[in-house]
């Protein structure tokens, strides 16, 4: 998805005959990973790969996957390019401009996906899934929905995400709560909270994220999701009015002025709120599954989470969680494409993911990936969870286009600022969808 991971500090990276330096995962590091082989140079196939897991214990865990995918086919080479979340993005998006794209390559679902396909360097790869059941069912149902574009399947689900709230086990346990089921049950917590002196949520907008993120989850509970995901995530037909938009502020509003949230969340940058979180603030927080580790790690293990609770009286799929993997493309247009093919069904077999939860501290779209061996019990939990559920409704901010997510995010900060009403803000974005309709005409 997105956004909001720290840099990291300067990594150097020993390999066999190079040397990978990646300056706090700032800039594009590319290198040419595996073992020597006697297979000609002329006669080998080179596979580009583009990857945004550049943290500490990610990039060696990607080289070594490489490196050993190399020793047992000695006519390939994989050239990695590895990255940040952001960087990434942004190379791709002038890789889609002048039709240089890397074999195979990151993407998020929804919208982000889909452009690549509409410009012909997504395949679709369906028809190597139905020819390999064991490998198609291999995957969270979940998870592999959220890359199915009608009948095609323009990615295939790597590390899954969501976002869920998590909350101090300690503090629940102090005053007799439990989980909640609705969103009114939610409330009665919060109140609770509130009543013994305990800040309800911490929450960090700094950066522009974390606001949208309750908003998305909210509209998803509110906005009828043929509307939604079938109509606002489309740019030929995105509106945005349906009335759930406003349904969902007004949820958020409700929370903002009971004082339910930490103050001056809209300056606070989410990991700075997190470290408040760890340090005694606050009761909940509402997070990416991929941050479990470091939630864990905070907290010494006292936390629960549980998904946006069931809106019983709204017209969202209160049988969706919130949230969508990230995934891998590989290009129509390779040179090289059965190679890369079989190249992302190494990199999602279940040893290979395994090895990644475990190393790289992932969290896998494939089934039997997490376990009580290689994970945190949070982890392990989470992916249970996940199949109770129908399906995952896309964040936000990869389901809609690109110039509406920038008018999301900055006005969704006005909002939370109190400085535009939520009518405001929605027309905003309602403006924002005329101009991209207009443009996909």
């Amino acid at each position: 998805v997105m956004n909001r991971k720290s840099l990291v500090s300067i990594l150097t990276i020993v390999m066999t005959g190079a040397v990978l330096s990646l300056n706090a995962c700032g800039g594009s590091n590319t290198s040419e990973v595996g073992e020597t082989s006697n297979v000609a140079k002329s006669d080998k196939v080179t596979i580009s790969f583009w990857h945004k897991y550049c943290q500490p214990g990610q990039v060696e865990v990607f080289e070594q996957i490489c490196k050993d995918y190399e020793a047992n086919h000695p006519n390939v080479e994989i050239k990695i390019t590895t990255t940040t979340d952001d960087d990434i993005k942004t190379k791709l998006q002038v890789a889609l401009g002048s039709a240089e794209l890397p074999d195979v390559y990151q993407t998020w679902s929804g919208e982000y996906c889909e452009k690549f396909a509409r410009g012909g360097y997504a395949l679709d790869l369906k028809p190597y899934l139905d020819n390999d059941s064991q490998w198609k069912d291999s995957f969270y149902p979940a998870c592999y929905s959220a890359f199915t574009y009608g009948e095609a399947q323009f990615a295939l689900p790597t590390r899954f995400d969501s976002q869920v709230f998590v909350y101090k086990k300690s503090v629940f346990e102090q005053y007799g709560l439990k989980e909640p089921k609705t969103w009114d049950d939610l409330m009665k917590i919060c109140e609770t909270l509130k009543e013994n002196g305990v800040i309800p949520f911490i929450l960090g907008d700094g950066t522009t994220w974390d606001a949208p993120h309750w908003y998305g989850a909210l509209w998803q509970r509110c906005v009828p999701e043929d509307v939604l995901e079938g109509q606002d995530f489309n740019v030929k037909t995105v509106t945005l009015d349906d009335p759930g938009y406003l349904k969902g502020l007004d949820y958020f509003k409700y929370v903002l002025d009971k004082g339910y949230f930490k103050e001056n969340c809209v300056s606070l940058e989410h990991n700075m709120a997190l470290e408040t979180f760890y340090a005694g603030e606050g009761a909940m927080a509402y997070v990416e599954v991929v941050e479990f580790n470091d939630v864990y790690n905070g907290l010494d293990g006292d936390f629960g989470f549980f998904a946006m609770p069931e809106f019983t009286d709204e017209a969202g799929n209160q049988g969706k969680i919130f949230g969508a993997p990230e995934g891998m493309i590989v290009n129509a247009k390779s040179n090289h494409v059965e190679e890369s093919v079989d190249f992302l069904k190494y990199l999602t077999s279940l040893d290979i993911q395994k090895k990644l939860v475990s190393e790289a501290k992932h969290t896998s779209s494939i089934i039997g990936a997490t376990t009580e061996d290689n994970a945190i019990p949070q982890l392990v939990d989470v992916m249970d969870m996940i199949m109770n559920f129908s399906g995952m409704s896309n964040w936000t901010d990869c389901g809609l286009e690109s110039s509406i997510v920038d008018v999301m995010r900055a006005q969704g900060q006005e909002f939370y600022a109190g400085k535009i009403t939520a009518e405001q803000y929605m027309q905003k974005m309602q403006e924002a969808a005329v101009r991209v309709r207009d443009s996909n005409q």
